[in-house]
């Protein structure tokens, strides 16, 4: 016992911890202050850095060369790469992709559970050809790193029945406690059975933790540190997993999160589904040394309205990007900015946008999005000057009312704007975006300030405070 109390003593007291779903996030909890937040990217410390998963959908126009209508081919890849890489590279081979007109395929993956380490699959594929369709399922547990499969459980049991008569593979799960047990996974090829498969336990659960009373999932730190959940039971505690497509479970599911700290009373932080792939992490990780980059409560909006006051606002967040589809985006030296605005003589709004670029090309540029009305006027700002679009009236209204200058400047480049108070509208509103357009013609954007302008969304955003 005083052996225990002893290394209890002399272990490091953990001050962030965190955790993965299935649906491509990431939480962090400050332990230090008992607060949840989450990224929308799955994201794995590695040394000093982070390595990336996603999951990605791709699909195939349903035209064949005559352009004649054909059902559309849908399919989706697992992708890794490290922070500061500008390629994904594959975890799987991409599946062979019919042409146009020739078949229509439905390929999915559908994540079961990522660990961080370790991502579990279930990839089901459908193909309809001149009217007569096949289908297969496949389980499968990767590195999330080189895609090397884990090894999969030997000797699976004949057939359970119904849609689940064909061995497809194996799967590594976690379950209560942090215990990691193989399944043996069972399809069947047919039309009718398409997308259904079950697990059974191939073998006892390995390693975990107790679980504290009232709990139905926890993680110990070794100075005690203890997260836990409590709620609906995880449904890899059963011995039967049905509906494997559909996910592990209800996301629904209500299940809180407490913190207890040794000597602590427990302390309800937030509602979570689980625990997959808990982590005890300190200060020095990369994953809490990034935290501003990607990171946010969940109560807290994404956009950045613009405010006018003469500090300078850092407005990079991976919340605010708009990756470009062939790369990822390599973190604050491939594109980031800050921006600050002020009032200044003449009510006129003074704004300044910094923007780091590690590759400055002639079609990067500003754009930029001005008045509460409902057809905003819209303008860029590039190496080449400011342009109004709109045509020959809104070009007039913003004459005068309207000025940008593009300054080169070492690791990117600065843009300076004054706009009038009249053509901001009351309440004045605008929207900033960066457009980052590499050589070979990938482009990523970052809204620096306001919402982003979509078809749904059109108004610029109203400055936070007004004026």
């Amino acid at each position: 016992m005083l052996t225990l109390i002893a290394l209890l003593l002399a272990a490091p007291a953990p001050t962030h911890a965190a955790f993965y779903d299935a649906d491509g996030h990431t939480w962090l909890v400050d332990l230090r202050v008992a607060t949840l937040q989450r990224a929308d990217a799955w994201l794995v410390p590695e040394g000093d850095g982070l390595r990336r998963v996603r999951r990605q959908v791709h699909g195939r126009s349903g035209h064949d060369v005559a352009e004649l209508p054909a059902p559309p081919s849908r399919w989706t890849t697992l992708d890794t790469a490290r922070l500061g890489e500008r390629r994904w590279t594959p975890l799987r081979p991409a599946p062979n992709v019919p042409a146009p007109g020739e078949a229509c395929l439905e390929d999915e993956l559908h994540v079961l559970q990522f660990l961080g380490d370790r991502v579990s699959a279930l990839r089901t594929r459908r193909v309809d050809f001149a009217g007569a369709a096949t289908a297969t399922a496949e389980a499968f547990t990767l590195d999330s790193a080189t895609g090397a499969a884990a090894a999969a459980p030997a000797t699976p049991p004949a057939s359970l029945g119904g849609c689940a008569t064909t061995p497809a593979g194996g799967l590594w799960l976690e379950g209560a406690g942090g215990a990691r047990r193989q399944w043996h996974v069972l399809s069947a090829p047919t039309d009718g059975c398409a997308g259904e498969a079950s697990a059974v336990p191939a073998g006892p659960a390995a390693g975990g933790v107790a679980m504290p009373a009232g709990a139905v999932d926890a993680r110990v730190a070794a100075d005690g540190t203890t997260l836990s959940l409590r709620g609906a039971p995880l449904p890899t505690e059963g011995g039967l997993l049905t509906g494997l497509a559909a996910g592990l479970g209800d996301p629904c599911e209500a299940r809180t999160l407490w913190l207890t700290r040794p000597g602590a009373v427990a302390r309800e932080i937030g509602r979570v589904a689980a625990l997959d792939g808990l982590r005890w992490l300190d200060e020095g990780s990369p994953l809490v040394a990034q935290a501003a980059l990607w990171f946010r409560p969940l109560d807290q909006a994404c956009a950045l309205p613009l405010s006018a006051h003469s500090q300078p606002v850092d407005a990079t967040h991976h919340c605010r990007l708009d990756e470009a589809e062939g790369r990822p985006w390599a973190g604050p030296a491939d594109l980031s900015a800050t921006v600050q605005a002020e009032w200044v003589k003449r009510g006129r709004l003074a704004v300044e946008v910094t923007v780091q670029d590690a590759q400055v090309t002639a079609d990067d540029q500003l754009r930029l999005w001005v008045g509460e009305d409902r057809r905003p006027t819209r303008a860029e700002v590039s190496q080449a000057g400011l342009r109004v679009r709109g045509g020959k009236k809104a070009r007039r209204a913003a004459r005068g009312r309207l000025q940008g200058k593009w300054t080169r400047r070492r690791g990117g480049y600065t843009v300076t704007l004054t706009v009038d108070a009249s053509l901001l509208g009351d309440p004045p509103a605008l929207t900033v975006a960066v457009d980052d357009v590499d050589k070979g013609g990938a482009q990523q954007t970052l809204w620096v300030a306001g919402d982003p302008i979509d078809s749904r969304q059109r108004r610029a955003t109203p400055l936070a405070g007004g004026r």
